[in-house]
């Protein structure tokens, strides 16, 4: 409902039963009422009596209003742009202006024009709290989020936005939460924009900043503190109920229903669900184990890895010898540990791998530590010169060949 318009509210029956009620009333009071009774008047157009009243009556709004003020200048951007060209927009909004948190599930522009809705193609809107404060800069859009990572809240090839009027609305696909401990940043981004053009309602220098490059009559980069009247919609955490009855049964199927009441009191119908529990007992797995180099040398690095998977993801893994236990470091799916035996020895180690709902799977194998070879030359040592005498011999056949 638009501020500037009048409110009309209709009520059609057929019949009544039950026990009849009376509201209150007052006469010359700003409004009317209109009354058409009797068999058939279900489908009346005209009424047969009209009345200078008003029924006392009380409106909930759901919106949080973010900037509306009572006056604003029209603007084009982004829903009025010319049509048949791409662009980007971001608007900004200081986190003193924004009095609620929770997830975002729509956001409202009120506009100048009852009728338009501007259909955007490959459309995609981002959302992010970011801690840059002041202006934004139009020739380097990502660095507006200041390190902080937004969210796609929408991405369709084809969008169309709804004009309820005199206010457009944008209904989120993903979910976006905002906590009110930065600013928030709307990320407009479009390939095509055609259909009416639409202007939105700003103000100047009112706590909130813009930067854009879009086509206007033209190309058109730049920035200011034009601040875009702006109402959201929250869906409030509060909503949800933990569950902290009996622990459930393994393998068995729950149900479960519910229902809310408003303001006033009035209760919804049930809606009715259910689900199975069944509890996962699933253990990470594992592969490719290898001990690298085998055996080794007294002083030299050894390098245990393995890889390890689990479908909701791997807590740790361990790896245990003579009596402690040491992380393995992830390298994607690789976890792997480096050590250097200073003993000759058969060094017994096992692995352990927990899953990030706390199963467990393990593994165990043996590292092979040897004493150097004969005259002091270690493996690493061997190779250098087998290399050596292998590039030796070939170069002394090439001479032979030439000669």
């Amino acid at each position: 409902m638009h501020k500037g318009l009048y409110l009309i509210v209709e009520l059609r029956f057929t019949n009544n039963t039950g026990t009849l009620t009376t509201t209150t009333r007052t006469l010359g009071a700003g409004g009317s009422s209109a009354i058409a009774l009797g068999s058939g008047d279900y489908e009346a157009t005209i009424a047969d009596s009209t009345d200078d009243r008003m029924n006392t009556l009380e409106v909930i709004f759901e919106s949080d209003r973010i900037w509306d003020p009572a006056s604003g200048s029209a603007n084009d951007y982004p829903f009025g742009t010319d049509d048949g060209y791409g662009g980007r927009f971001q608007i900004k909004y200081n986190k003193t202006m924004i009095t609620d948190n929770g997830v975002i599930d729509k956001i409202w522009f009120p506009v100048t024009q009852f009728e338009g809705e501007s259909i955007f193609e490959n459309f995609v809107i981002r959302m992010a709290e970011s801690p840059r404060e002041g202006m934004l800069f139009y020739d380097d859009f990502e660095s507006n989020y200041a390190g902080a990572t937004p969210v796609t809240v929408l991405n369709r090839a084809i969008y169309q936005v709804r004009n309820l009027g005199y206010a457009v609305v944008i209904d989120l696909d993903n979910v976006f939460h905002y906590t009110g401990e930065h600013d928030i940043l709307i990320d407009f981004q479009l390939q095509n924009r055609t259909g009416d053009r639409v202007s939105v309602l700003r103000n100047m220098n009112d706590g909130g900043y813009r930067a854009w490059n879009v086509t206007w009559g033209g190309n058109y980069a730049g920035n200011d503190t034009g601040t875009y009247h702006m109402y959201i919609d929250f869906v409030h955490s509060e909503s949800g109920i933990e569950y902290d009855g009996v622990a459930l049964t393994n393998a068995t199927t729950y149900y479960w229903r519910v229902r809310t009441c408003d303001s006033t009191g009035i209760w919804s119908d049930w809606t009715n669900h259910q689900f199975k529990y069944e509890e996962l007992s699933s253990a990470p797995e594992f592969d490719a184990l290898v001990v690298d180099p085998a055996p080794v040398i007294v002083d030299n690095l050894v390098t245990v890895s393995i890889d390890v998977t689990y479908f909701l993801g791997v807590n740790e893994v361990l790896l245990e010898f003579d009596g402690s236990n040491h992380s393995m470091t992830a390298a994607g799916d690789t976890y792997s540990f480096a050590l250097t035996p200073t003993t000759v020895a058969n060094i017994t180690y096992t692995i352990y791998m927990e899953s990030i709902i706390g199963t467990w799977s393990s593994t165990s194998g043996l590292i092979v530590v040897t004493e150097a070879p004969a005259g002091g030359l270690d493996t690493t040592t061997l190779l250098i010169i087998a290399g050596a005498v292998v590039l030796l011999i070939i170069l002394i056949l090439v001479f032979k060949r030439k000669k």
